[in-house]
């Protein structure tokens, strides 16, 4: 894909994530009749009227993360505005660099960008990221997230992917063979 074809569809992932995450946050903050209470010079608080299970094992629950994932570096929260910007910035850079970028790596760095923006955003006016999905099995409970660390998951699985199957290619060349089908991916000129 083109510089500007990949810039075009940077944009519009991050954007379209970017606002999903925030309009999802909100409405189910509002849902939930949660609400994030922000005194100067202390921590924020959540004030949460209820929780909603979905079927047993999966639930809506507001939480706020003063820190990254399960509340690493909440201690910094200067290193993770930080993060925000430059994962914001330097995925549009990296998308903009070669002449052409595969469509699963354009789409992959929107998705980082716009996770990275969704969380940013709540950070500056929240001084905490809101989380809303929960996922338990008994007393076991993942951490709860939300659609930005959605994006940036499936982001960086995306490109994770995609770099295991250009080194499959380039081991088949070496090798003399030819991959199989399901190993290429198709010109995204």
């Amino acid at each position: 894909m083109t510089r500007a074809r990949t810039l075009l569809l940077h944009l519009s992932v991050c954007l379209t994530l970017l606002v999903l995450d925030l309009w999802t946050k909100a409405a189910i903050f509002r849902f939930l009749g949660a609400e994030v209470i922000e005194r100067p010079g202390t921590t924020p608080v959540l004030r949460a009227e209820r929780d909603h299970v979905i079927f047993p094992g999966f639930a809506l629950e507001a939480a706020i993360n003063l820190g990254a994932f399960n509340g690493m570096l909440s201690g910094v929260p200067w290193l993770l505005l930080g993060m925000g910007v430059v994962a914001a910035i330097g995925t549009l850079v990296i998308a903009l660099l070669p002449p052409r970028m595969p469509v699963t790596l354009s789409v992959a760095l929107g998705m980082i960008a716009g996770g990275a923006l969704g969380n940013l955003y709540d950070r500056v006016t929240y001084g905490a990221v809101r989380d809303f999905v929960k996922w338990y099995v008994g007393d076991h409970v993942w951490p709860n997230f939300n659609i930005a660390d959605s994006g940036i998951v499936v982001g960086v699985s995306l490109i994770l992917l995609h770099e295991i199957r250009l080194s499959r290619r380039e081991r088949a060349a070496r090798a003399g063979s030819t991959p199989e089908a399901g190993d290429l991916e198709p010109d995204e000129s």
